[in-house]
């Protein structure tokens, strides 16, 4: 299932997809007018609440971050694993924005996490009981 919304070309818009098996991976692009479109935390919160509402459960959480992609999340994992070498790489994961939204919801386990080096794939679960 695909969510997408444009809200100025390809500098603002939210893309997301969820799979048969509930793993939502998306990409934001909050550089519009902030106070007009909202910024990308209004995006994502707005979308789990159409998918709350749509009745589509989010098991996990996945990241794909790509070096030289504008990657917030990509830049802020390598920054911290390379300024802080005692922080493991869950850790570093936890402190960058999709990791922060993923904590916030009660995504606090890290199911799978690959660093390719060039590419970190990672996904943010719930607990399981």
């Amino acid at each position: 299932m695909r969510y997408l919304y444009r809200g100025q070309g390809d500098i603002h818009y939210l893309d997301a997809i969820i799979s048969r098996d509930g793993t939502f991976g998306f990409d934001i692009r909050a550089g519009g007018d902030v106070a007009v479109l909202g910024g990308g935390k209004d995006m994502f919160y707005g979308l789990m609440k159409r998918l709350e509402a749509d009745g589509v459960k989010v098991e996990q959480i996945r990241g794909t971050w790509l070096d030289g992609d504008d990657s917030v999340n990509f830049n802020q994992f390598r920054n911290m694993t390379n300024k802080y070498p005692f922080m493991t790489q869950k850790e570093a994961a936890f402190n960058t924005w999709t990791g922060q939204r993923a904590m916030e919801l009660g995504y606090v386990d890290i199911v799978k996490l690959q660093d390719f080096g060039q590419e970190i794939k990672i996904w943010f679960g719930k607990p399981k009981n």
